[in-house]
């Protein structure tokens, strides 16, 4: 229809519906006010719609059409003699105008009457429908069908719409029936045979009566019939076709709930006129309710150079399917211009793509990118250009196509090698591959080339140029030439630069993470098209050339792409990797490498690479909340040794290349201004230093720009700490890998292979004939053999083992084989074995602990942190040692209680002292003296102590020291009976084995109270009686129980305290 729709023509459409709103109006007060109002349609002289309408009027010409036609009546009174008297006389007149009628209005009483000339139910009908069509455009079309016993197609489908009014004009009622089914088939067909595929597609629906044929007799009304009309709206609905309704007459003589459900059902509207004098005003608004439709529609075009934009002479593509999804749900092939039109659409979301045509394949989609439109469409909106672009690769048409098996185009030239000589090859018609390799060159023409090493215009040898054209004689490696038997010849005899010291190709490494790294990105190109212009740049670390063949670049979306042929970085160099291979179109870049099927996306996105299923690198940029996110210039790496997937490490290109974009694809990236990092010799950020090249030398800043560096193991200088420097980091060959001086160890002697023995790091065996004896083993029942080495024969197996501590019971937690591994002036490390799983730690001091004194440090000095991590070998380090001091100490375990191990002891390595520091310390000579002589006359002790640790303890860990199971008791350790036993036994053997008189036991108390005095005077301690320290240490010792005694209470009654409050409040 004519004109725009409200959105095109704000102004207009209002006066507009105005005009219809106001023909109604005068409608509503006609029917109440008869007698003053004539229903005056109004035409609308305006187009009202943008999108194009094909519109099918259909007609009742039955019998009942020819009712309600009527001259103008005035009944009027006057006075007259009648009879003998006067009176008011009524009067009736007929085809007479108003304002006679109003002249006679004469009586006070009864005023004249007046009531307007009507037209039949068919002379309204075809005035309304004509006023219709003559709204309609160039771009609309009409047509008409009539109905009463049969429906007859009067006028078809057309743009003549004075041909359809004069169709009108001449309906002539009939004595038929009503058949509205019949009626409904014949303008649907019209209309899938003849309607613009464009336009708004719709029925105007107008009868007096009720559905009585086909298959009724013709008179009231046949529920078969209704059911046959309604069954035909339905097939006009799901082809998408408005039916529009209206019901002439009152509810007696028509079907208003069929009216109402064949409009409902095809999504238009019913309207109801009592005696045909509004159908103008009705015809007029259905006018306006068609223009309320939108449509989407487009074109289809082949894009001929796979840039994504329509261009001149890019043709339209006819019979493609395009798909409408969402709110409304249809297909259609585009017509015989290529273009297609979903017209008659409701307010609402909508989704167009594109189906497939068998006779265009291959193809690839170029435009839309995402290959869909969302589109939101308004109430009456047309949403126009909605067009698809595909490509189809063709042959000659100077796209090279790898993605369709094309490596070249019609009439392209390639160097090649013709036996060794430089040839020309020309691309084959299928572009599928390269013709034959033609050369003008061979030896004998007096000129080197190819490969020959000389050409002396002959082909005869001995003359020093053979007849291949090579030198005669031996060649030689590294003149830079190339000789017979020579692979390569660069000038040298350096291996690593692509040609070894022998003169042989070397072979590019594959990658490994980290040798390759993503240093440059351009993902949105402003001087080209991005799906043209889109590239990235890798960069390699190492000293040799890397092959990507057969590595894959991916996202997180699934886009994949596999390096099919050969792809070398050169060492310290770089590659660049294009979506499209032609310089002319992608921005001024020879790639290395044109890949496909990965879009780079110009907010986020990734590029990961991957070779052999090892991820080499990765970059996932995120549209400017940390990368740079530039328009028409790369992004770039500050510096290949940064982490290329930290944001703030890149900033964005300042160079210009090819067609005007900002980039360095293939060189050295523009310098990062903004950006810290280490090694450009700027101190900033947290750097401490930065020397640039020369950072990780020994002397100057380290790598990472930390600070100075360190020894540098392995460069043949000694350096910091280093006990030697050999010049590589080698073990083996006395100096180790961390320039360590190699001390050769003791070979482990374990004759039944059992892991334990001699020098062997397990520890000693006590019986290294047999495997299943061993401190690791378990204790056999009833075999009669002490199989886990702890000194007895457990055939019950209730008995628990261990040095000094530990309760009875099944498999009971025992300590053995402590060990002294080493000590030197302020350190020691200390070793033993579990017969299960169990923490470490140790108790020690200057003085030793006996009797056993109050856990946790069991009357020793000091304690190591308790290492919570469980094993079965424990090793424990002591530092901060007093250099030449004896020390004394045991070692604790716990599984679920902790047990301890027999004293040990050592004396620290002593210092060599100078001689300020003699004279300073003078009055402090006479204890390490006294310390000394101690220490000579223990020596027996000492060395049958250390012989006993050394070889698993079998005797000293069943021997418990002084009043340990007293001590226990008040820890809560409950010792078993075998304890018990094991003290009566060793209190025997002591009175056995005592050499010594009373005396010999005098002379140990009084040397042990020298001891004492000696590390009191060492710790620079006021008290120097011997006696007072021990009772103070008693003191002491007592306070410090009822000292763990109270914070255990404080520890176990804020724990109960908090359970209580989390129950109270619900929480776990």
């Amino acid at each position: 229809m004519k004109n725009a729709s409200r959105n095109g023509g704000a102004w207009r459409g209002f006066l507009k519906k105005v005009a219809v709103y106001f023909s109604a109006f005068i409608l509503v007060f006609n029917t109440s006010f008869s007698a003053f109002f004539i229903a005056v349609p109004i035409a609308l002289s305006e187009d009202l719609c943008q999108t194009p309408v094909d519109v099918v009027l259909i007609i009742d010409t039955s019998g009942s059409m020819a009712q309600g036609e009527a001259l103008s009546q005035c009944d009027w009174w006057q006075i007259e003699w009648v009879v003998d008297h006067l009176e008011w006389v009524e009067h009736t007149d007929y085809d007479v105008t108003e304002q006679w009628c109003d002249d006679r209005d004469l009586s006070p009483h009864h005023p004249s009457v007046y009531a307007s000339a009507t037209q039949s139910k068919m002379d309204s009908a075809k005035e309304a429908a004509s006023s219709f069509v003559n709204n309609l455009g160039d771009q609309d079309q009409s047509g008409l069908v009539s109905f009463d016993d049969l429906a007859d197609l009067v006028k078809g489908l057309s743009n003549d719409h004075p041909a359809t009014n004069s169709a009108i004009n001449g309906l002539a009622v009939t004595t038929g029936a009503t058949n509205i089914g019949d009626a409904i088939a014949f303008a649907t067909q019209e209309l899938e045979d003849n309607s613009n595929s464009q336009a708004v597609k719709a029925m105007i629906l107008l009868t007096d009566g009720k559905a009585n044929r086909p298959n009724g007799l013709g008179y009231g009304e046949d529920p078969e019939d209704v059911a046959y009309a309604e069954e035909k709206a339905q097939d006009a609905a799901d082809l998408d076709y408005k039916i529009f309704t209206i019901g002439l007459g009152s509810n007696g003589d028509i079907n208003e709930t069929m009216l109402q459900n064949i409009a409902d059902l095809t999504g238009a509207e019913y309207y109801q006129s009592s005696n045909g004098n509004d159908l103008s005003g009705i015809y007029d608004e259905i006018a306006w309710e068609v223009c309320q439709y939108g449509s989407i529609s487009g074109c289809k075009y082949n894009d001929l150079n796979n840039n994504g934009t329509i261009d001149s002479g890019e043709e339209k593509i006819v019979d493609w399917e395009i798909i409408l999804g969402g709110d409304a749900e249809e297909s259609q092939l585009t017509d015989e211009n290529g273009c297609y039109s979903f017209a008659g659409l409701l307010e609402g979301d909508y989704v167009v793509s594109e189906g497939e045509n068998l006779a265009f394949t291959p193809f690839t989609k170029t435009f839309p990118i995402d290959d869909e439109y969302n589109i939101t469409l308004a109430e009456g909106e047309n949403s126009e250009d909605v067009d698809f672009l595909n490509y189809f690769p063709v042959c000659g048409n100077e796209i090279i196509d790898v993605d369709f098996g094309e490596v070249c185009e019609l009439d392209d030239t390639q160097e090649c090698d013709a036996d060794g000589y430089n040839g020309t090859e020309t691309c084959n018609q299928e572009c599928s591959g390269w013709g034959e390799c033609e050369t003008d060159e061979s030896c004998g023409d007096g000129a080197v080339n190819g490969t020959e090493e000389c050409d002396d215009g002959n082909t005869e040898s001995d003359d020093g140029c053979s007849d291949e054209c090579l030198l005669e004689g031996d060649p030689v490696c590294g003149n830079n030439v190339l000789e017979q038997g020579e692979e390569c010849d660069d000038g040298n005899t350096e291996p690593g630069d692509g040609c070894d010291e022998l003169c042989n190709i070397e072979e590019a490494e594959g990658a490994n993470p980290g040798d390759i790294v993503i240093n440059e990105i351009m993902q949105n190109p402003q001087a080209v098209l991005d799906s043209n212009g889109e590239w990235f740049e890798v960069y390699n670390t190492t000293l040799q050339d890397i092959d990507l063949i057969n590595c894959v670049m991916s996202d997180n979306d699934g886009e994949t792409h596999t390096i099919a042929t050969s792809l070398i970085v050169p060492s310290l160099g770089y590659a660049v990797l294009t979506k499209n291979g032609e310089e002319s179109q992608n921005g001024g870049i020879i790639p290395d490498y044109v890949y496909s099927g990965h879009i780079l996306s110009n907010s986020s996105d990734e590029i990961v690479l991957t070779c052999d299923d090892t991820e080499i690198d990765r970059v996932e940029y995120d549209n400017g909340a940390t990368f740079p996110d530039p328009s028409g210039a790369s992004m770039i790496l500050a510096d290949s040794s940064l982490d290329n997937n930290i944001g703030a490490n890149w900033c964005v290109s300042s160079s210009s290349f090819g067609s005007g974009d900002l980039g360095t694809p293939g060189s050295e990236n523009d310098t990062c201004g903004d950006v810290a990092y280490c090694g450009n010799e700027i101190t900033e950020g947290e750097e401490e230093c930065d020397d640039g090249d020369n950072n990780g030398i020994y002397g100057y800043c380290n790598s990472d720009c930390s600070g100075q560096t360190s020894s540098v193991c392995g460069n043949g200088t000694l350096e910091g700490e280093e006990e030697g420097d050999d010049g590589n980091t080698e073990p083996g060959d006395g100096c180790d890998e961390t320039c360590i001086i190699e001390i050769e160890e003791p070979e482990c002697v374990d004759n039944d292979s059992d892991g334990y023995g001699e020098n062997c790091d397990l520890g000693t065996d006590c019986d290294d004939e047999s495997s299943n004896v061993n401190p690791g083993a378990s204790e056999a029942c009833g075999d009669g053999v002490d199989n886990n080495c702890n000194g007895s024969t457990d055939e019950g197996c209730d008995v628990g083992g261990g040095g000094g501590g530990g309760g009875g019971g099944p498999v009971s937690l025992y300590i053995h084989s402590e060990k002294i591994e080493g000590f030197t002036t302020s350190t020691a490390e200390i070793s033993w074995h579990t017969n299960k799983l169990a923490t470490s730690r140790i108790v020690y001091g200057i003085l030793p602990s006996d009797p056993i004194g109050a856990w946790p440090n069991l009357g020793y000095a000091s304690t190591t942190e308790e290492i919570s991590e469980k094993t079965t070998f424990h090793s424990v380090a002591l530092d901060n040692l007093l250099s030449g001091a004896s020390y004394y100490l045991r070692v604790v375990s716990s599984a679920s209680g902790e047990i301890f191990g027999n004293e040990l002891t050592f004396t620290t390595s002593e210092e060599d002292v100078s001689v300020e520091e003699e004279a300073d310390t003078e009055d402090d000579e006479q204890a390490p003296e006294e310390e000394a002589g101690d220490g000579e006359e223990n020596s027996e002790e000492e060395e049958q102590e250390e012989e006993n640790s050394q070889t698993g303890g079998s005797e000293a860990n069943n021997e418990p020291s002084g009043n340990s199971s007293g001590a226990n008791e008040e820890e809560g350790v409950v010792l078993g009976e075998q304890i018990e036993n094991e003290e009566e036994e060793e209190e025997e053997d002591e009175d056995e084995s005592q050499p010594e008189d009373d005396q010999s036991s005098t002379k140990t108390e009084e040397e042990t109270k020298k001891k004492q005095t000696v590390s009191t005077e060492d710790k620079g301690d006021d008290n120097k009686d011997g006696e007072d320290e021990d009772k103070e240490d008693d003191e002491d010792d007592s306070n410090a129980i009822w000292w763990w005694l109270l914070i255990l209470l404080i520890i176990t009654s804020g724990y109960y305290g908090y359970k209580k409050y989390q129950s109270e409040n619900g929480r776990d």
